[in-house]
């Protein structure tokens, strides 16, 4: 199996984690959100690996965002940034977007130094 194959499975399993319920899962919407996670960043990896950025961009960014739900900004951040990262190779105006939302979070959670690291590595 190719690892864009894989990066696909990874994250139709990521989607399908997010939307699992059950009575016994009732309320675990952090578990389903961790999960899933999980699966977006293997995804993002396998994508990178195949070098298909957008759709590691996009996978990164759907763990930043399960990240955000959890309220792990710190977590988030570092997504936002791999996503930036991964889509400054084709597309460097929508990386800024994903940058500035990076910076944002890690300035939100008194992490100054890191966020000029980023700012001047834009």
């Amino acid at each position: 199996m190719s690892a864009e194959a894989k990066g696909n499975d990874y994250l139709a399993q990521g989607e399908k984690a997010l939307k699992k319920t059950s009575f016994f899962s009732f309320g675990s919407s952090s578990q389903r959100n961790e999960d899933a996670s999980d699966l977006f960043e293997k995804a993002g990896n396998q994508f990178k690996i195949a070098k298909n950025w957008q759709k590691a961009a996009e996978a990164y960014e759907k763990c930043a965002r399960c990240q955000s739900r959890m309220n792990e900004n710190s977590r988030a951040a570092q997504f936002y940034q791999q996503a930036a990262e991964a889509l400054a190779k084709v597309n460097p105006m929508d990386a800024m977007m994903h940058f500035k939302t990076a910076i944002s979070m890690l300035c939100d959670a008194g992490r100054f130094s890191n966020a000029a690291k980023l700012q001047k590595q834009i």
